[in-house]
């Protein structure tokens, strides 16, 4: 296999060794063969509903803790909760945030691993009327001081999370996540911004400039609304405290949010996303990058609404290019400074831990921060 990059990239391996990226033989259709070469073969598909797998004896690396695993589909968390309440299933993945006391009130176990996932808000500093009012750095400033973190988390997410720092899990950024942090919730520094920028209280508490209200929409749909429950009507009341009037726009789905987000109708888009490869400044390059022409549809469409310019594109190129570690995260941190506390385009709300029950049967599982990375052969099972 030949690949040739467009630019220097020594992040390639990264991106390669992404465990949804596969080198297949020409002609093969995974989604009816497949090559089974890790701790586990394959037993059993049945699509929709479950796949079984069994321990590969001939594996070169640890061998599974247990002898056979059946991973069974379920339609929602919902189901899947029901599903370990009733002993129809051992162990349950990716349990919401906001479900979580509903395990162990089933009388299982709820696993807390590390921070594998964010939420945060993201200003379009780029649109036109009346979407535009991101371009003001004092609203954009205000708006990410007038966020109360820590109550986000135990309102919305029962304080299965963090408050948010950077916008990917900052233990990826090494000795270098000390580089960047979320502005500090500080309300009165808000008004006080807002103040001296112009924006003057007016009829009902909402600030005007020019006889223009202080009212922005945020777009809730990525991946999808339900993703972020209460959180928008919260970030609502905490701008309101300020003077800020918060209109809050659900689509339907993912498409229509990138539909929104091609066009630019929006001030803030409220995402929740994870960090899936070794590539810690992978996620800064897609989705803030100076777009090029012809580039990849979803990159452009974030990159004009949000991309802040030449000092950000250095420091993602130095992150692409070094060889060393420590350079690729000290490069990576100082680019997420730069949309974080330098441009306030980028507003971190929280860190998911991720979230696993289990019943008593399961006697030790390690939990791994990214689901795609997660090794099942730390299962172990009571005999």
């Amino acid at each position: 296999v030949e690949i040739t990059p467009t630019v220097v990239n020594m992040r390639m391996m990264e991106q390669i060794g992404h465990p949804n990226n596969s080198i297949l033989p020409p002609g093969l259709n995974p989604a009816e063969t497949r090559i089974g070469t890790g701790p586990f073969l394959e037993v059993e598909y049945v699509a929709a509903d479950h796949y079984t797998v069994a321990a590969n004896t001939d594996y070169w690396g640890e061998a599974p803790g247990v002898a056979e695993l059946t991973f069974q589909f379920y339609p929602d968390p919902t189901a899947r909760l029901l599903a370990l309440q009733a002993g129809d299933a051992d162990l349950i993945v990716d349990v919401p945030a906001q479900s979580a006391d509903q395990v162990e009130a089933a009388g299982a176990t709820l696993l807390r691993g590390p921070v594998g996932s964010y939420e945060a808000m993201y200003f379009q500093i780029k649109g036109e009327a009346p979407y535009d009012l991101g371009q003001d750095p004092a609203v954009r400033e205000a708006v990410s001081i007038a966020i109360d973190r820590q109550q986000v988390i135990d309102s919305a997410w029962q304080g299965n999370a963090e408050p948010g720092t950077t916008m990917i899990p900052p233990a990826i950024l090494g000795d270098s996540a000390s580089l960047v942090a979320a502005p500090e919730f500080d309300p009165e520094r808000a008004r006080q911004l807002l103040e001296e920028a112009g924006w003057v209280e007016g009829e009902g508490g909402v600030r005007e400039k020019d006889g223009r209200a202080l009212a922005l929409t945020i777009i809730n749909g990525f991946a999808t609304a339900a993703d972020h429950g209460s959180v928008p009507e919260l970030i609502q009341a905490q701008l309101g405290d300020i003077g800020i009037e918060l209109e809050i726009i659900q689509t339907p789905d993912t498409a229509t949010y990138e539909q929104r987000l091609t066009v630019g109708e929006g001030d803030l888009w409220l995402e929740r996303g994870s960090q899936n490869d070794g590539n810690p400044a992978f996620l800064p390059e897609l989705l803030f990058s100076t777009p090029e022409e012809g580039g990849d549809p979803e990159a452009t469409a974030y990159g004009r609404a949000f991309a802040p310019g030449e000092a950000f594109d250095t420091e993602i190129a130095r992150s692409r290019e070094a060889t060393d570690i420590a350079e690729v995260q000290e490069a990576a941190a100082q680019a997420m400074n730069i949309v974080i506390n330098e441009e306030r385009i980028v507003i971190p709300l929280c860190g998911f831990y991720r979230l696993v029950g289990h019943s008593e049967a399961v006697t030790s599982f390690d939990l791994h921060a990214s689901g795609v990375n997660q090794l099942w052969t730390s299962l172990t099972m009571a005999e």
